[in-house]
C-alpha cells in the first residue's frame, strides 16, 4: 500500500477507507462479495500499471455486489448484520435507508449492496452469506464473473475483490445508455472509454473475449453494446471496432 501511494495512486477518502477496512475485516470479500462502481475503478491503475483519470474513481459511495447463487452455496456468513458492522467499525451514524433494500447511509458516506437478476421478476434477492437483501440488477452476473484481487491503499492496505477490468469496461458500455441519471451515465461511459483505450493495446484478447461473451447473450445485450459503443469518444470507438469486427 505504501508503494502504491508513493507511486502516485491516491488513497480513498478516510471515511471510505475505514468502511472498506471494516467490510474486509468482517469477511465480506472473503465471502465472495465484489467491490464494484467507481471505487473499484480507482483500483485499476495499480492493476493495469497505467494512469487513468483520477476524477473517474471519485465517489462518496461504496458499492458491493454478490451473486445470489454464490451466496447460497457458501457454508459461511458474516458474524453480524451489515448495519452493526458499519456502526461499530466504520461510523456510528450509519443507518439503513427506509424502504430501500441494500442501502445504508452515514452523514458523508453510503454503502450500497447489489445482486443479480438473471431474467426473473423479483426486484430484490436475499444474500444469506451477507445476511442482507439487495436490489437485483440485470447484467450484474456478467460483471461479477471471475473477479480479481486488488488492494485499496488505505492504511496498511485493504484486500478486496473487483471485477475483471475487461468485464468492467464492457458492462459500462451496456449500462451507460440505460442509467436514469445523466451524470451516472456519462461517468459509466467515460470509465469504459478509459479502460478500452488501455485494454485494446495491453490486453486485446481479454477485451475482445468479454465483448464476444456479452454479444452472445442475445438481442437486448447486443443493442446495449451498440448504443454504448456509439457514444464512445475516439480513439476508444475505433479501437473497440477493430477488435470486435
Amino acid at each position: 500500500a505504501a508503494a502504491l501511494r508513493s507511486a502516485g495512486l491516491p488513497p480513498p477518502p478516510a471515511p471510505a477507507g475505514r468502511l472498506l477496512a471494516a467490510l474486509a475485516a468482517a469477511g465480506v470479500f472473503r465471502l465472495r462479495a465484489v467491490l464494484v462502481g467507481s471505487r473499484a475503478f480507482a483500483t485499476y491503475p495499480a492493476l493495469l500499471g497505467v494512469a487513468l483519470p483520477e476524477a473517474l474513481g471519485r465517489t462518496t459511495d461504496v458499492d458491493i455486489a454478490q451473486d445470489p447463487a454464490v451466496s447460497a452455496m457458501l457454508d459461511d456468513r458474516i458474524g453480524q448484520p451489515i448495519e452493526a458492522i458499519l456502526r461499530e467499525r466504520a461510523d456510528p451514524g450509519f443507518a439503513a435507508v427506509p424502504d430501500v433494500p441494500g442501502e445504508w447511509r452515514a452523514p458523508a458516506l453510503g454503502l450500497r449492496l447489489f445482486t443479480c437478476n438473471r431474467g426473473g421478476r423479483a426486484p430484490r434477492r436475499h444474500l444469506p452469506a451477507l445476511r442482507a437483501d439487495g436490489p437485483a440488477l440485470r447484467m450484474m452476473d456478467f460483471l461479477l464473473r471471475d473477479p480479481v484481487p486488488a488492494v485499496v491503499p488505505h492504511d496498511a492496505g485493504v484486500l478486496v475483490e473487483v471485477p475483471d477490468p475487461a468485464r468492467y469496461a464492457v458492462h459500462g458500455l451496456m449500462i451507460a445508455t440505460r442509467r436514469a441519471d445523466p451524470d451516472g451515465a456519462r461517468k459509466a461511459l467515460a470509465q469504459a472509454a478509459a479502460l478500452i483505450a488501455v485494454l485494446a493495446g495491453d490486453r486485446p484478447r481479454a477485451l475482445a473475449a468479454a465483448h464476444a461473451e456479452a454479444w452472445a447473450r442475445g438481442p437486448a445485450w447486443r443493442t446495449a453494446l451498440k448504443d454504448g459503443g456509439a457514444g464512445l469518444p475516439e480513439p476508444a470507438r475505433t479501437a473497440l471496432a477493430l477488435l470486435t469486427r
